[in-house]
């Protein structure tokens, strides 16, 4: 089956900016930079919806539409030695970005599954259902169905997340989706921390992102659908009649019983993927110059180096925030350890 389609007039995206930005330097150890820039870029490549008309399913590719990104990227850098012994550095950044589609080449939004592209929200912005807590038992799922509705026809019951009437006419319908987030982070930050004594050096570099959500697919907990299933430890907390006081809905088996507002794209799934991560810690020991000319060596450094030891984030299972991908299909960042020397003669 034919899923995606490209059309043959495709050509690259276009982008125009322009900014202004002033350097700074005190006291001949601080060094300050700030810049705002405004950049605009037409002619989108982006998944559109195939109509029904065309008796053809799927999306298909083409140039539709302008964003603008606009923001401000900051960093301040400080240098300093105590004394012939004791060195010290900071390298600090930020960058504030806001992402607007401001034309879709005559429409005001194009849904693609969780996605919706709309004029005067970010690109790929998250177009869901809002979950509002979960069903404590099955009286409780029946009353609100025979209130609002369902428009999945499975009925609800005890454990089922809880879908909100967002628009407030007294219905469950598409039209309850909101804007939940977006792929597109708001601000990104780094951090370099630096310092020696004598011999030996120690640096940190550390990185993170704010303001950015990830649409987590059932892949990340796994469903249950038989031997080929491979289960998060999440569910061991699992909504049950004994076990009310948790936000994991029910579990069921996904080929035998269909739980439809547990599948259906909801917030519950849509998270806060904010992080920080270390990644990168450096230290070495330079070996004294009156032992390496002893033996015809100009420098020799011993040297250890981590990358990505830590991260740090509010996810509720293991999962790599830094990812693009919500569904586990990308090789997630590696862990090393590296220890070495460097010699020259």
């Amino acid at each position: 089956t034919v899923v995606s389609h490209k059309v043959s007039t495709i050509t690259w995206e276009k982008s125009a900016n322009w900014g202004i930005g002033f350097d700074a330097n005190f006291l001949n150890e601080f060094m300050l930079s700030a810049e705002y820039y405004n950049r605009k870029t037409s002619d989108i490549i982006m998944n559109i919806p195939v109509s029904d008309t065309f008796g053809i399913s799927g999306t298909y590719q083409d140039n539709k539409g302008e964003l603008r990104n606009q923001g401000v990227e900051v960093s301040l850098n400080w240098n300093h030695s105590f004394n012939e012994d004791w060195r010290m550095g900071v390298n600090a950044n930020f960058s504030y970005n806001k992402n607007e589609l401001i034309d879709l080449a005559g429409v005001d939004e194009i849904i693609d599954g969780y996605t919706i592209n709309r004029v005067g929200s970010p690109f790929q912005s998250f177009y869901v259902y809002e979950a509002d807590g979960l069903f404590q038992s099955d009286e409780e799922a029946a009353a609100y169905e025979a209130k609002y509705g369902n428009p999945w026809s499975v009925p609800f019951k005890g454990g089922d997340i809880k879908i909100k009437d967002t628009d407030g006419d007294g219905k469950l319908s598409a039209d309850d989706r909101v804007i939940k987030g977006s792929q597109q982070p708001k601000g990104t930050y780094g951090l370099t921390l630096s310092g020696g004594y004598k011999n030996f050096d120690l640096s940190i570099f550390m990185q993170g992102v704010t303001g950015v959500s990830r649409y987590y697919t059932r892949d990340v907990v796994g469903s249950f659908i038989g031997d080929t299933s491979h289960p998060s430890t999440n569910w061991l907390d699992a909504w049950s009649p004994e076990n009310k006081d948790t936000e994991w809905p029910r579990l069921f088996l996904e080929e035998n019983s269909v739980s439809a507002p547990n599948k259906v794209y909801s917030s519950f799934w849509c998270m806060n993927a904010d992080y920080l991560r270390v990644k990168n810690i450096n230290f070495s020991y330079t070996l004294p110059k009156s032992f390496t000319s002893k033996l015809g060596i100009a420098n020799a450094k011993i040297y250890y180096t981590g990358e990505n030891l830590f991260t740090f984030d509010s996810l509720p299972f293991n999962a790599d925030p830094e990812a693009a991908s919500g569904n586990l299909d990308v090789y997630p960042t590696s862990k090393s350890h590296s220890f070495g020397i460097n010699v020259t003669f």
